[in-house]
């Protein structure tokens, strides 16, 4: 299969966020258990395993399998869960200004009278 999309630098992703971040790679080595060396080999890899990228996310707190979803056309499928909790926070807001609104009209009918 020819490649016609540009490949997603992993390890230039986990750089960035580290720099962002101010993570050493010492630091990140202590977590993870690996010298510098191998922090550096990680660093300069445009693809990594998936269960060294879990590690790494877990380490750095970061969820870099995310940023690499989020680099994909939309129009790609997932079984992933929709995350329907912004939709929830709508609608229970929606329903708080109902309330308000309902509270604010008895009392300015109050204060009429």
């Amino acid at each position: 299969m020819k490649q016609t999309t540009p490949l997603i630098d992993i390890g230039n992703m986990i750089r960035q966020h580290m720099d962002k971040k101010r993570a050493s790679l010492s630091e990140l080595g202590r977590v993870i258990g690996k010298d510098s060396s191998t922090i550096n080999y990680y660093l300069r890899s445009a693809s990594l395993p998936s269960d060294t990228l879990l590690i790494l996310s877990h380490a750095l707190k970061h969820n870099f399998f995310a940023d690499v979803a989020a680099l994909l056309p939309e129009t790609y499928t997932t079984t992933a869960p929709p995350d329907t909790s912004k939709d929830e926070t709508i609608a229970l807001l929606q329903r708080q200004i109902e309330i308000l609104q309902a509270e604010k009209a008895l009392l300015v009918g109050l204060l009429e009278k």
